[in-house]
């Protein structure tokens, strides 16, 4: 954050994305299997406007997930005309599924990240999981030929109003 604004300071939407991501990969990554998934996580700063961040965690992704652990959800999401993992994970970030459990504070961690994204706070938003490529900002969906077994999150953050700080180093 020191790059990006020259001085050090929390990000509140940073920590909210890495907080849900960090949890989804706690709660459904393992799928069946007895251990938790573990996750990783970079930054890197190419210039003083910019950081890219990268989460990936090498669980069973999010459709094997819901396969797994959410039947209710999946079920609902048929019902929904949901007819392939394309539509699924597009319905899945605008908030169009809600969590089987009923739970009200459930299902919003991922809609959170895609409302950021869409407020430009957050920007470049990729996921690539199972059989999905999705470049968020830009609508770009698409079907992979070779599956990725787990889910990988990419996003930028600029600097406010793009403006280039200069950090003492």
């Amino acid at each position: 954050m020191e790059k990006l604004y020259g001085q050090d300071q929390q990000h509140q939407d940073l920590y909210r994305i890495l907080i849900e991501l960090m949890a989804n990969t706690h709660n459904h990554a393992k799928g069946q299997r007895e251990h938790a998934e573990q996750w990783w996580t970079s930054a890197y700063c190419p210039n003083r406007n910019r950081t890219c961040f990268t989460f990936v965690d090498n669980g069973v992704g999010i459709f094997r997930s819901v396969g797994e652990t959410m039947t209710g959800l999946k079920k609902f999401a048929q019902r929904l005309g949901i007819k392939d993992n394309l539509d699924f994970l597009s319905n899945l970030l605008r908030g169009q599924l809600r969590s089987s459990t009923g739970l009200e504070n459930r299902g919003k961690g991922i809609p959170m990240i895609y409302e950021l994204s869409m407020k430009e706070k957050v920007e470049n938003l990729t996921v690539i999981t199972n059989d999905v490529f999705a470049k968020v900002g830009t609508n770009d969906l698409r079907s992979l030929k070779t599956e990725f077994v787990g889910t990988l999150w990419y996003w930028e953050i600029a600097s406010p109003a793009g403006k280039l700080i200069e950090v003492a180093t």
